[in-house]
Parts: structure tokens; sequence; C-alpha cells
């Protein structure tokens, strides 16, 4: 990635290529302005790191800096929205595509003795739908879910919008929109697009997948969290679900014994979180945390989280 845009805005930078948990507070100490993504900072290291004026969150979701602290202090924070939105909805249906065809299955028969020992041209050894007039669930319907769901009339499949938990007061639509509940007996492909908070945790679980129809699809490229790891297991192990994939964890990296390490599905794809990682979607990314310290030289206010 081209990081001149971020490094022209200040006449100094320090870049780092990773920074473990221990070295946090000694590379915050005596700086500025901080730009980060995973690395944790908490309300110690502002504690102990008086000089920090801003914090720019190189990715959308804020959980990785302590927000009341940095208030507290008068830190200014902002984040970075919607530059990845075609990259991840484009992962998205390349994900629901692979299940609807069965792709995992397919592709690695295909290259053992299951297709070359066929008494015909071809081998059918899985079901290949057709997404034409199958129902999709969208849970989020920001910038990823409206788009998805364009894509999705597209192929002519019939998209609901569900009313998840902790969106229902005030909601702009919410009275167009059905409760996940209602909506999981009819649904074909179920797909996940929203933050995960507090009402969105476990929002699927042993109980909500099992109310999906038997053989719908399950894709998560929201956050780890929202889908019960365990209960998605469970439920590709008993061929509830006809396939799932997912591209989220709540561990990242997962621990070896991380359950969806371990599934034995023919119709289930595990992504390393990537949705989000076209290499477009990186340069914007860039682009637009330098506009932000720009704004913030300059004392205005531009996707400020507080403050």
């Amino acid at each position: 990635m081209d990081l001149g845009p971020i490094l022209a805005t200040l006449p100094k930078w320090t870049v780092w290529d990773a920074t473990p948990p221990e070295q946090v507070a000694e590379r915050l100490a005596g700086v500025q302005l901080v730009l980060s993504n995973k690395v944790a900072i908490r309300s110690e290291h502002l504690h102990e790191s008086s000089s920090i004026k801003y914090i720019g969150i190189l990715a959308t979701g804020t959980n990785n800096v302590d927000l009341p602290a940095a208030a507290a202090r008068r830190v200014s924070v902002s984040n970075v929205r919607d530059y990845s939105t075609d990259s991840v909805v484009q992962h998205t249906l390349m994900l629901i595509l692979a299940l609807a065809g069965n792709l995992p299955s397919y592709a690695s028969t295909a290259t053992r003795s299951a297709w070359k020992d066929s008494p015909f041209f071809c081998y059918f050894g899985r079901p290949v739908v057709e997404l034409k007039d199958k129902h999709l669930t969208i849970v989020g319907y920001g910038s990823q879910g409206k788009k998805l769901a364009a894509l999705a009339q597209g192929l002519g499949m019939v998209v609901h919008i569900a009313r998840r938990p902790g969106a229902e007061s005030g909601a702009p639509h919410s009275a167009d929109r059905l409760p996940l509940e209602e909506l999981l007996p009819v649904t074909d492909v179920l797909s996940v697009h929203c933050p995960l908070t507090e009402a969105t945790a476990n929002l699927l679980n042993l109980d909500t997948i099992f109310k999906l129809k038997k053989g719908a699809l399950v894709i998560n490229c929201a956050r780890g969290g929202i889908v019960n790891e365990e209960a998605l297991a469970a439920a590709l192990a008993s061929n509830h679900l006809g396939g799932a994939a997912v591209d989220v964890l709540t561990v990242e990296p997962p621990p070896a014994h991380h359950p969806l390490l371990h599934v034995d599905h023919p119709n289930f794809i595990l992504t390393p979180h990537i949705a989000w990682g076209s290499a477009e979607s990186r340069q914007r990314l860039i682009a637009e945390a330098a506009q932000n310290v720009s704004a913030f030289v300059k004392g205005e206010r531009r996707n400020l989280v507080q403050l």
C-alpha cells in the first residue's frame, strides 16, 4: 500500500510494522497523533501518554480504543467509514454463489476419483441450487446491506431486511421490516452485515439457527460473535444447514481448538478476515485516514466518533 497520503499530512511520522501489547505504552510516549487499527489503546495508555490529542482508527469499528477514557482526556477519535463496502459485498456474493453451487465439494471431487470414475459425462454428488426466487434475509442494512440487496435482486432473489434487535425504536423504515425471528423459517440464505453490539452478540445461536429453513445457507462477513460459532458447527454437523461461509471469528487469529477449524462439512468455507481487504479498499482507507488527519490539524470535524 502507498502510505504517501498519510505521510504527507505532517512533517514527521514514525511507522511501525507491528506493535505487540507490551510495546504500546513506550511507542505512544510523547506523540500527539496516533493512527492504529487493531492495536488496543486502553485507559492506562492514555493516562501515561498525556501528549496524545488525536487517535485515528484505521477501520470502522471503535472497540480497540477506550472511548470513555479518550473523552475524559479530551482526545479526539475518528474512524473511516464505508471504504470497504465494495470489497465486502463482492466477497459476500462470491461466498453465496459458491455455497449455492456447492463449489467447495465439486472443486475437490473433480480432482479426485469421483468424476474420473463416473459412468457419465458429469458427476453430481451434492445439490446445485439456483438463487432465482430464493429468499435472502439481510441483517444490517447499511451501505453493505443495500448493495448486496441490489445485487441479489439482480439474480432474481426475494430480499428481506430483518429488523434486528437493538434497532427497533425509531429506526428508519423499521415498520417495513419483520423481526428476524419471523423471517428465519422462510430464509434460504442469511447474510450478516450489522455491527457487533450487546444486542447483536450471539444473534444467531443454537435456537435461532435451527429455526432457519432446513438446507439454508449462512454467511457472516460482519463480526465474529454475532454468529455463535459452536452453534454453527453443530448445525453443520447435523446437516440442518446446507452450508455456511465465515470470514470473521470471535478470536483472531483463532486458537488451534476453535470449533470452525474442525468442521467436517463439504459445503463450508472459512476465509481469514479478508472480505474487507481488496487492494482498492485498503488504498481508500489510507486516503480517508489522511483526510481525517488533515481535517483535525485544521481544527475541522471529520468522521469523529467523539469530540
